[in-house]
């Protein structure tokens, strides 16, 4: 007899246990999904990600083959756009907002109008995924780096290639234009850092920067600095000038898969495998640590006014995040 009271009383504590914990997840997952700074609409993770120089807006494209407009203010979809066959891992929006390039695991690159939601141009020449592209600075020039160990330079008005560089083995992953547009940046999964001049797109320079790969490369407002999101946890932060570090952003244990400079240049912030963002300031102290996402952040960008960061991730939102250190 009591031993089955014993019996009891452990069932009846395991149960109430039990409904704590559902009542914990229920509303933890109630809060989650009715959070009115999360932003949801695709199918899947979201890879492909950039923020707006002059509003506040984002796009984004993600597993679903979908390029999808996001306005900040309202925290709605404004726009969509389909075309891909395969998922889409690279977005950039030039600088007055005109054109959208995406980038997918098929090699294929596309160029919109983002406005008239008509595709430009298909930029066919990578034989392999194509992950970060970027414009340069005064719109006329993409940049678009392959896992083919290749960067490739297009024409933005006519789609046409211009230079196919050859880049490091093992793939290339990252590409960023100075903002003088005098230089072409490129990394890859050899943890290197090459650059080019834009005059004829000779070789500059190499060095080595994240052991285990660099998978995203930032640019300083100003130029001064370029940035380095690498497989290593670490942001390396060089001057552009003399490719010298100046400084190494630590504190995540999981590798890094986005970066981003502050409009005034004062903060980087970083997003990764522990679905965590990191803020810096750029002589290295670490000074704040975003969590909400639910698995691996792979954008991030503050707004043109640089009071707002926003996000996004493999757990398919877009987030906006307002309460920011500094």
């Amino acid at each position: 007899m009591h031993s089955s009271g014993t019996g009891m009383r452990a069932v009846v504590m395991t149960l109430t246990v039990l409904a704590i914990l559902i009542a914990i997840v229920a509303t933890t997952a109630k809060s989650y999904f009715r959070d009115p700074n999360v932003m949801r609409g695709h199918i899947g993770p979201v890879y492909g990600f950039a923020a707006s120089h002059l509003v506040r807006s984002v796009v984004t494209g993600g597993e679903d083959k979908a390029v999808r407009f996001w306005d900040v203010e309202t925290r709605s979809q404004s726009n969509s756009l389909w075309g891909h066959n395969d998922s889409i891992v690279g977005i950039a929006l030039s600088s007055d907002d005109f054109t959208v390039a995406s980038s997918s695991m098929d090699g294929v690159v596309i160029l919109w109008e983002a406005y008239s939601r008509r595709d430009l141009h298909i930029l066919k020449g990578h034989t392999a995924r194509v992950d970060q592209i970027a414009f340069s600075h005064d719109d006329k020039t993409l940049a678009t780096a392959g896992w083919d160990n290749q960067i490739g330079v297009w024409d933005v008005a006519s789609g046409e290639n211009i230079r196919m560089l050859q880049g490091a083995e093992r793939g290339m992953v990252a590409t960023a234009f100075s903002p003088n547009g005098n230089r072409l940046a490129g990394a890859g999964w050899a943890g290197k850092i090459m650059t080019w001049t834009t005059r004829d797109f000779s070789k500059v320079s190499e060095w080595d920067a994240n052991p285990g790969g660099v998978y995203r490369l930032c640019y300083a407002p100003d130029g001064s600095l370029l940035a380095s999101a690498g497989w290593d946890g670490t942001v390396g932060l060089w001057d552009s000038k003399t490719d010298k570090e100046v400084a190494r952003l630590t504190g995540s244990l999981e590798p890094l898969l986005c970066v981003a400079f502050h409009p005034d240049g004062s903060l980087v912030a970083a997003g990764g495998h522990d679905g965590k963002i990191r803020i810096w300031r750029i002589t290295g102290d670490l000074i704040g640590t975003l969590s909400g996402h639910l698995d691996h952040v792979h954008g991030v960008a503050f707004s043109p006014s640089g009071l707002e960061l926003y996000s996004a991730g493999k757990d398919g939102t877009v987030r906006v995040w307002n309460s920011l250190p500094h």
